[in-house]
């Protein structure tokens, strides 16, 4: 009997398959793109994420100084900054360090400001 049965429901999905081609295909094309929206919606809310996420760790703030503080000064306003608690880590580079650090990161280039150290000597030295 079930064998019956099975081999009925088999006839009836082929006779509909081929007498209402088009309504199955415009079915498949339905859930097919509806999958399609849904995983591109997804792929975009992931990577929106990932991005923002990234952002949020990368935030760095430069501050210059008045060339009229003195260390103590600027020690007490670097032990301020440490206080609040969005800071992660705060530095303070001289600015002659600032200007190695520079020309080091310029490297074979470097020779570009030895060239025109007239320009630049008086932001070190003033």
């Amino acid at each position: 009997m079930k064998l019956a049965q099975l081999g009925f429901v088999v006839r009836r999905v082929r006779n509909n398959l081929w007498e209402l081609p088009w309504t199955h295909v415009l079915t498949a094309a339905t859930m097919a793109t509806t999958l399609f929206v849904f995983g591109a919606f997804m792929l975009l809310q992931e990577n929106l994420q990932n991005l923002l996420k990234g952002w949020g760790e990368q935030i760095q703030i430069n501050a210059y100084l008045d060339k009229s503080l003195d260390a103590a000064d600027v020690q007490r306003l670097l032990a301020r900054v440490r206080t609040f608690p969005e800071v992660e880590g705060v530095r303070h580079i001289s600015q002659e360090q600032a200007w190695r650090d520079f020309q080091a990161a310029l490297g074979a280039q470097s020779g570009v400001l030895g060239a025109s150290a007239g320009c630049f000597a008086g932001v070190i030295r003033n």
